[in-house]
C-alpha cells in the first residue's frame, strides 16, 4: 500500500503514545485479533467508494502530526509540524470525494481511527480522513430504500427530536419517514422515523449498514436494535397478557426462552447457573442492559432478580 499517511516523528512520547492507544482497542473496546482482522478487511473494501465529510476532520496528503507540552498548561497541545500557530484538524466539513485507499491496523491522528486517502472534488486535492468521520453515500442509499417501511423496536430505544430524547418503548412500531447525514464520530447517516402518536426524531446509535462503520462488534447495527419485521406474527397463539408484559419489558414467571428474549430486547446472555443439591444446572440469564437477572430450568423462568 502506498505510504500516504502521516508520517511519524521521531519523538519518544509520540511513539509511546501510539503503542498505547492502538493495542487492539478501538472506542474504548477491546478487540480480539480476529476483530482486528474483520476490521482491517471492512476498512479495506471502502477504495473507490463515494464520501462525504461530515465534520473538521482531516489533513493534507503529506502533513505531519505532532505533539508537545505545553509549558504554561502542563498538558499537551497537537501540531502541524512546520505550522505550529495552524489549529487542528482542518475543516472540510460538508465536501465529498472518492476513496483512493484505506489503512487499518492502527489509527493515526488520535492511535484509534481508521484512515482513508481521499481525493475531493472540490477543491481537487488529496487528504487523510478519519474513518469514523465520514458519510459513506452507499449506506444512505440503503437507508433511503427503508423509507415507508415498519420497524419495531428491540427493548427500549432512543429518539433523538427537536424537543430532546424521547424513549420508545419495547415492540412499539416506527414508520421510517426519511434519511439525512448525521454527524462526525456519531450517527453518519441519520434514520428518520415517526411513531404511531406522530412523534418525529431520528432513531439513536443505529448504524443503518456497519460496512462502512468500524467500531468492534457491531452492537449499533440496525437489525441488533429493531425487529424488521412484526415478532407478534411469529407467535400468534400468544395470549395479550403475555405481549403486554413483553411490551412493557416486564420478566415474568413461567415465561419460556423466547418470551425472555423478547422482552430483554434480544439482549440475553448466559451469565452463571444454580445448582440443585442433585448437582441440576439452572442457568441465570442477564437480560437488557440494566442489569436484571432470572433463573431458567426446564425452558421457563423460575426465579427473578430485579438487579443483581
Amino acid at each position: 500500500m502506498k505510504a500516504f499517511f502521516f508520517q511519524k516523528p521521531v519523538r519518544a512520547m509520540w511513539v509511546c503514545c501510539c503503542l498505547l492507544l492502538t493495542s487492539y482497542a478501538i472506542d474504548g473496546l477491546q478487540l480480539s485479533k480476529t476483530e482486528r482482522a474483520a476490521n482491517d478487511a471492512k476498512v479495506a473494501a471502502w477504495k473507490g467508494r463515494r464520501v462525504r465529510l461530515l465534520d473538521e476532520c482531516c489533513a493534507l496528503e503529506g502533513d505531519r502530526l505532532y505533539f508537545e507540552r505545553d509549558h504554561g498548561s502542563g498538558g499537551y497541545q497537537w501540531h502541524w509540524e512546520g505550522k505550529p500557530d495552524e489549529g487542528i484538524p482542518r475543516s472540510f466539513a460538508g465536501k465529498t470525494g472518492t476513496i483512493l485507499d484505506s489503512k487499518g491496523q492502527e489509527g493515526i491522528m488520535l492511535g484509534i481511527a481508521y484512515d482513508s486517502l481521499i481525493e475531493l472534488d472540490d477543491p481537487k486535492v488529496r487528504i487523510v480522513g478519519d474513518g469514523d468521520y465520514l458519510g459513506f453515500f452507499d449506506e444512505k442509499a440503503e437507508a433511503e430504500k427503508l423509507i415507508g417501511k415498519v420497524l419495531w423496536a428491540k427493548g427500549i430505544r432512543k429518539l433523538e427530536t427537536r424537543a430532546g430524547e424521547v424513549s420508545i418503548a419495547n415492540l412499539q412500531p416506527v414508520t421510517v419517514t426519511g434519511a439525512e447525514w448525521g454527524v462526525g464520530g456519531g450517527d453518519t447517516v441519520k434514520l428518520l422515523v415517526k411513531t404511531d402518536s406522530g412523534e418525529e426524531g431520528y432513531l439513536m446509535g443505529v448504524q443503518v449498514d456497519p460496512r462502512f462503520h468500524v467500531i468492534g462488534p457491531d452492537t449499533r447495527a440496525l437489525n441488533v436494535n429493531v425487529h424488521m419485521d412484526d415478532p407478534r406474527k411469529r407467535f400468534p397463539s400468544w395470549s395479550p397478557a403475555t405481549w403486554d408484559l413483553i411490551r412493557k419489558s416486564m420478566i415474568a414467571i413461567g415465561m419460556t426462552e423466547e418470551q425472555a428474549r423478547l422482552t430483554c430486547g434480544d439482549k440475553l446472555w448466559e451469565v452463571g447457573a444454580v445448582l440443585s443439591e442433585s448437582g441440576e444446572a439452572s442457568p441465570i440469564y442477564a437480560c437488557g442492559d440494566n442489569g436484571r437477572r432470572f433463573v431458567m430450568k426446564g425452558g421457563k423462568v423460575v426465579k427473578y432478580v430485579e438487579r443483581y
